[in-house]
């Protein structure tokens, strides 16, 4: 169906369920969001040109902060510890576009050097390429503080500190990456399903507009899964990733759970990656299971914020360890650029067969005991040498200095053991 005929259809049932549209998903799907209440919903879905009606659902932004020292970068370019104090790598993921899907990045932080683009803003920022016709939210300079919640400067931190973990010129895997801000959370950090879908979709369309090289979407975010039916927010990935020109990243989550629980974690061709501390040991949030694919730093790392254009903090979250991958990834889309054959599973592999294996502590039975390896000078990653391993092992602190109790994104206290 035509672009014009999808908004057609979308403003022939507003008129006619009287519902206010959210947003008008014309590229990876053919649908909208719309506020209504359920007996509309119940109408709608019984209309024949419907296929299905399904509810928004909230979407979490997968960190918590901790002022602690860095050293997730210097981890990544060598198979063993103990750690070098340095980062080494042949490629540095020239003109590679890394979608970054989360709060939106501080545009002019000198990590980012000039290599950014304020792509999509689901709430319609004016100095975005693309924005959501429909809807239209600005934030004001402080969001009222008797509400409870913070400056909207730090609407922005989430996805600035993962931005520059991808890319940034100090504390990036791939410091001449090309960022796409993605903004998808609205002025208190609140992200749904359709406003992820949105910006999925605003990034589909520029797949098709300029397929050049392969290009990264990182997703460090999640939500619960959903059993049975089709879930519009999976169609929506599993769409981008048909395209054959993007490579998608999740976060695997922080409840210390199953990650076969979240989405798009669980989704089979997304590279789905945990989190580990400075010990080598999974980091006592991260999630698990066999749908995690790999491992990065994601515990105590430092990158950019949002407070001020040279501002620096520590976050902890799975949130941190996606972005180790998304750049790592980037590498290798760099390193491949001239082959005329390469496709997003071959980079995929090529990152998974790198990985250094056995080298973790408390990674639970069923979970691939990988962590990610970038490797330099000729160096080969993949070894099975190590002590570590899916029966728990020992060393290091096992709370990782980690202050507790914390606070989750349920507004739920959590007791570390």
């Amino acid at each position: 169906m035509a672009t014009q005929a999808v908004r057609a259809l979308t403003t022939q049932f507003a008129n006619q369920q009287n519902i206010e549209v959210g947003s008008v998903f014309d590229h990876i799907l053919q649908g909208f969001s719309a506020s209504m209440p359920a007996a509309r919903a119940e109408a709608l879905a019984r209309n024949p040109n419907i296929h299905s009606v399904v509810p928004v659902a909230p979407v979490y932004l997968n960190s918590y902060t901790q002022d602690d020292p860095d050293w997730g970068l210097d981890r990544v370019d060598q198979v063993d510890l103990p750690l070098s104090s340095s980062y080494t790598t042949e490629y540095q993921g020239n003109d590679v576009k890394i979608y970054v899907v989360d709060s939106g990045v501080n545009y002019n932080h000198q990590e980012m050097n000039g290599r950014i683009t304020q792509y999509f803003d689901y709430f319609g920022s004016s100095n975005y390429l693309y924005q959501s016709p429909e809807v239209k939210l600005w934030c004001s300079a402080i969001i009222p503080p008797e509400d409870g919640r913070v400056d909207s400067v730090w609407n922005k931190n989430h996805g600035t500190h993962v931005a520059g973990i991808a890319a940034g010129q100090s504390f990036g895997v791939a410091k001449q990456a090309e960022v796409y801000d993605v903004r998808v959370t609205d002025c208190y950090g609140n992200a749904s399903t359709a406003s992820i879908i949105a910006g999925l979709n605003a990034i589909y369309r520029r797949g098709h507009d300029d397929a050049e090289l392969i290009s990264v979407v990182n997703m460090s975010l999640g939500l619960s899964a959903t059993e049975g039916g089709e879930d519009p927010f999976e169609i929506a990935v599993n769409q981008l990733i048909d395209t054959n020109n993007f490579i998608v990243v999740a976060s695997a989550g922080n409840e210390n759970i199953d990650a076969i629980n979240k989405t798009p974690a669980r989704i089979p061709r997304v590279v789905t990656v945990g989190a580990t501390t400075m010990y080598d040991e999974r980091a006592d949030f991260s999630n698990y299971d066999a749908v995690v694919d790999i491992f990065a730093p994601g515990a105590n790392i430092t990158s950019a914020t949002y407070s001020s254009n040279s501002s620096y903090g520590t976050q902890d979250g799975t949130s941190m360890a996606a972005p180790f991958v998304s750049g790592a990834l980037a590498l290798l889309i760099d390193q491949n650029r001239y082959s005329t054959t390469v496709n997003p599973s071959d980079i995929i592999t090529s990152l998974i067969n790198d990985a250094s294996l056995n080298k973790l502590y408390q990674v639970p039975s069923g979970t691939p005991n990988k962590l990610l390896y970038i490797p330099n000078d000729g160096d080969s990653g993949g070894t099975d040498g190590g002590s570590g391993g899916d029966d728990g092992g020992s060393g290091g602190d096992p709370n990782f200095g980690l202050e507790c109790p914390y606070m989750d994104e349920n507004n739920n206290w959590v007791m570390c053991p």
